[in-house]
């Protein structure tokens, strides 16, 4: 499983098998990209642990609060073991 940043057309991080799935599932999930090939060469590819404290950092929509590092490394590790396309973190104005 690996991890991408998207900022355009809306913030995102998605964990995804491949750039190409992340897109798949962005498009699903987010909203719909008119410009894919635009969003492919701005897509930014994260490591784990960056992917950690990035997903740390953002609020949860549940809560108000920043999701913390303990709860964004047991996102992260879900994902990884479930093995499936997940959105990590959106845009509050999507929230």
């Amino acid at each position: 499983m690996r991890f991408f940043e998207i900022n355009d057309p809306y913030f995102a991080i998605v964990a995804a098998e491949n750039e190409g799935k992340c897109l798949e599932f962005y498009e699903e999930v987010v909203c719909d990209v008119e410009d894919k090939e635009d969003f492919m060469a701005n897509i930014k590819e994260l490591e784990k642990p960056e992917a950690i404290t990035k997903v740390a950092n953002t609020v949860s929509a549940e809560t108000g609060e920043p999701v913390g590092s303990e709860e964004a490394e047991v996102q992260v590790y879900d994902c990884i073991n479930d093995n499936e396309p997940t959105l990590l973190a959106v845009d509050g104005s999507l929230v």
